[in-house]
């Protein structure tokens, strides 16, 4: 246990950057802390450990110049005064962390089988990033690729794709997951959803 990193011990988080440091002549692009909940002495949920969180992301950015990557992982039964959490506002921790990163993705599986999945954009302070990343899954190197629209599929084509999806799980979709997922503006995805309906889809 003598090992064991967390954030209340300041003479650790000094040495941990000292490690960073020293292991690479250039700084890191990227640092990812995952899961944030082992690094943390207590439960995110509360305060103090949630703040210590932010400060050391936020020393983490001064010292390195690099982006930072939180990564959470929320239990999957989470109630609020008695009353389930839906998986569409599903977070765990202190409106700390929450306010304290710029952009939130939430990962969403998609089929039964984990073949394809979504990472789900909760937060944007910038506005510039796309609402849904569609993700294949590779289980013979338990890594994820980003999906692309084949080439000349046309926006029909998409939302025709994502309905069938839908359909062989049988997920129940609504115009507004339906437009997110394809990123289509409400206009075009209305213009796509008369034809369908003219067609008798």
């Amino acid at each position: 246990q003598d090992n064991v990193f967390h954030l209340k011990d300041r003479q650790l988080v000094k040495d941990k950057i000292k490690l960073i440091k020293s292991i690479w002549l250039e700084p890191p692009d990227l640092i990812i802390l995952d899961p944030i909940y082992k690094i943390a002495f207590d439960d995110i949920a509360k305060a103090e450990p949630a703040l210590m969180l932010v400060r050391f992301s936020t020393i983490l950015h001064q010292e390195f110049g690099s982006s930072i990557i939180l990564i959470n992982h929320p239990p999957k039964d989470m109630f609020d005064h008695g009353v389930k959490i839906s998986e569409d506002t599903l977070y765990y921790g202190h409106s700390f962390l929450q306010n304290h990163v710029t952009t939130a993705w939430r990962f969403k599986q998609t089929t039964l089988d984990g073949a394809y999945s979504q990472l789900v954009l909760t937060k944007s302070n910038f506005g510039k990033e796309v609402p849904t990343i569609e993700l294949a899954y590779h289980p013979e190197t338990s890594s994820c690729s980003m999906e692309a629209a084949p080439i000349g599929q046309t926006k029909s084509d998409l939302v025709k794709d994502f309905l069938l999806r839908c359909h062989k799980i049988n997920h129940n979709t609504d115009f507004l997951e339906v437009k997110l997922a394809c990123k289509l503006s409400p206009s075009h995805l209305r213009r796509i959803q008369d034809d369908f309906i003219k067609l008798g889809v």
